[in-house]
């Protein structure tokens, strides 16, 4: 929202190229918006190790200094780009939005599995310590506020955390 010279009382949206501008108390800050929220611009990756570190290089840095350990949600983001890159096809999309709550939501375009979302629904069974694998999600349902698993009109999906 921008306080507009014509009405200095009312608070009017100024579309400027990719982003909303907002003026708050004087402050000025620039980037998409989302449901009020600041989204950070969102980056897509190809499917290999490489974009692991990568995505929880952009989410740090972009998570740092509202509210949430940048740690643990680097470490978020590394487990579910880490499912991606394991299991579904083609690039994806990191997207970080900033606001009351820090959610971060990794798009890809594989449909959603049965399996899968059974296992986003609760949190999964803890495995046997001789398993290699199979403890990101449990790690994820730990530390975030919110989990979730959503459907895109395109046949993928987009899952996500809120801290």
């Amino acid at each position: 929202m921008f306080k507009s010279r014509d009405s200095p009382d009312s608070l009017t949206p100024v579309r400027l190229g990719f982003c909303f501008c907002v003026s708050a108390a004087g402050d000025l800050i620039c980037g998409p918006l989302r449901d009020g929220a600041l989204v950070v611009p969102s980056l897509e990756l190809p499917a290999d190790m490489e974009s692991i570190r990568r995505a929880r290089a952009f989410v740090a840095k972009h998570s740092r200094g509202h509210g949430a350990d940048p740690g643990a949600v680097a470490l978020m983001t590394s487990e579910l780009v880490t499912n991606v890159v394991h299991h579904a096809s083609g690039p994806f999309t990191i997207c970080v939005t900033v606001g009351p709550v820090i959610r971060v939501e990794v798009h890809d375009g594989s449909p959603v599995t049965l399996a899968f979302r059974t296992l986003m629904a609760a949190r999964p069974t803890p495995v046997p310590m001789t398993s290699v694998g199979g403890r990101g999600l449990g790690l994820v349902h730990d530390l975030a506020t919110r989990v979730g698993l959503d459907d895109k009109p395109d046949g993928g999906k987009v899952v996500w955390f809120e801290v």
